[in-house]
C-alpha cells in the first residue's frame, strides 16, 4: 500500500514537470513570434524612416532660401518663354516675375512637401519606437511566464514526491 503513494507521487511530479515544461515551451514561441513580428513591423516602416533625414538638408536650405529654382520646372520655361515672346528675357521684369513665383508659390509649396516628408518619417520613427517598446514588454512578458511555468512545473514536481514521502511514511507508520 506505501508503493502507490509513492507511484502516485511519481507520477505527480511527473505530470506537474511535464505540464509546466509545455507552458513554458508556448511562453517561448510567443515571445519568439512577437519579435519576429516587430523584426517584420521595423522591416516595413524602415523605407519611411529612412526618407524623413533625407528631406532634411533640402528643407533648410528651402527655408534659408538657398534652394534653387529648377531651370526644368514648368512655371519657370513659362516665365522665360513669355519674357522672350516679349523681348524682354533677361530683363528686370521677367526677373522679376521669376522671383514673385519663386517667393510666393514655389518655395512655400516646396518647404510644406518636404516638411511632410520629414514629418512621415519621423512620425515612422515614432512607431517604431512605440511598437519596439510594446514588443518588448510582451516578450518580457512571455519570458516571465516561461520561467513561472518551468518554476511552477518543478514546485509541482516537488510537492508531490514530497507528499508522496510523507504518505509513504505515515502509512508505514500505521503498519501498511
Amino acid at each position: 500500500m506505501p508503493w502507490g503513494a509513492i507511484v502516485g507521487g511519481a507520477i505527480g511530479a511527473l505530470g506537474s514537470w511535464l505540464g509546466g515544461r509545455e507552458q513554458a515551451k508556448a511562453a517561448d514561441r510567443s515571445a519568439e513570434v512577437q519579435r519576429e513580428m516587430y523584426q517584420q513591423t521595423r522591416q516595413d516602416l524602415g523605407p519611411y524612416r529612412d526618407i524623413g533625414p533625407k528631406a532634411l538638408d533640402p528643407l533648410f536650405q528651402t527655408a534659408m532660401g538657398a534652394a534653387q529654382f529648377d531651370e526644368n520646372h514648368p512655371v519657370w520655361k513659362a516665365i522665360m518663354r513669355s519674357g522672350a515672346a516679349r523681348g524682354k528675357l533677361g530683363s528686370g521684369s521677367t526677373l522679376q516675375a521669376l522671383a514673385d513665383y519663386y517667393g510666393t508659390t514655389y518655395q512655400p509649396q516646396r518647404f510644406n512637401q518636404l516638411f511632410d516628408i520629414t514629418r512621415l518619417g519621423q512620425n515612422a520613427a515614432a512607431q517604431t519606437g512605440t511598437l519596439g517598446a510594446s514588443a518588448a514588454s510582451g516578450i518580457g512578458n512571455a519570458l516571465i511566464g516561461a520561467g513561472n511555468a518551468r518554476a511552477g512545473g518543478l514546485v509541482g514536481a516537488g510537492n508531490a514526491i514530497s507528499d508522496s514521502i510523507g504518505q509513504y511514511y505515515y502509512l508505514k507508520s500505521l503498519g501498511g
